[in-house]
């Protein structure tokens, strides 16, 4: 079997940087065993001595509720995600993570980063490089604190297809999108009526549809010069190199 097939993980390390035959094997062998938890439920306490997973399939969120019961969604979590990072390195999590949908997942303890890291120090230091980049996710502290709603909502769409795409999750220009607009509205900062308004509008201007769990990126061009983005995997019909551009394709 190929290394990295059916191994979410894997595919999205091979895709930020060029994996030997042996790192494939090494990445492969940690995602083994998978169990299955139903949607809703609680991965993850923030609290000590909890681990980390490894999403096979399925979708997640990491969040964080307020004293007073506001909730902040932190991350939409999918296949190849790691939910709490942490659990790495010691058995604790500043977050909480549930379930939106049924999941498998591969619990993975503290013992794993020494069994990555000591016989492939370029290896870990790649993995620490992801995980970081994924842990602060930069450009979503700047869409809360500079983007409008309209800009949020097509950088968000954009960027998970983008994210779903180095899994081979998308169909063209669409894809499977499990979440309610009141995920969407704890993610982005909005309220739930300012969420709905601004899909209705992307859909009126022809940029994507959000409906019946599926989002339909109609004009991706358009959507990624309204959320300032430019995904690492190439949309279809599009110019990698010039994405305004439609490509010449058979």
């Amino acid at each position: 079997m190929t290394q990295g097939a059916n191994k979410p993980f894997t595919q999205r390390m091979q895709v930020r940087s060029q994996l030997s035959e042996e790192d494939a094997r090494v990445l492969d062998s940690i995602q083994q065993g998978a169990e299955t938890r139903p949607p809703n439920d609680r991965l993850v306490d923030a609290r000590e001595n909890a681990a980390a997973f490894l999403l096979m399939d399925g979708w997640a969120y990491t969040f964080k509720v307020m004293r007073d019961g506001r909730r902040q969604i932190v991350r939409f979590l999918v296949p190849g995600d790691i939910a709490n990072p942490h659990g790495l390195f010691e058995d604790a999590s500043a977050f909480a993570v549930r379930t939106l949908t049924p999941v498998s997942v591969v619990s993975l303890g503290p013992e794993i980063w020494p069994r990555i890291a000591e016989p492939n120090p370029a290896l870990a230091r790649r993995l620490a490089w992801t995980l970081g980049d994924e842990t602060t996710d930069a450009e979503h502290v700047v869409s809360l604190g500079r983007r409008n709603a309209y800009e949020r909502i097509a950088h968000f769409l954009v960027r998970t297809w983008d994210r779903l795409a180095t899994i081979g999750m998308v169909n063209g220009t669409h894809y499977r999108l499990p979440i309610k607009q009141e995920h969407l509205a704890d993610y982005l900062g909005l309220s739930v009526v300012h969420v709905s308004r601004t899909l209705t509008q992307l859909r009126e201007d022809g940029l994507a549809r959000v409906e019946r769990g599926t989002a339909k990126l109609d004009d991706p061009s358009g959507l990624m010069t309204a959320g300032d983005v430019r995904p690492v995997m190439p949309f279809p019909g599009l110019d990698p190199v010039n994405s305004g551009r439609a490509a010449n394709v058979a």
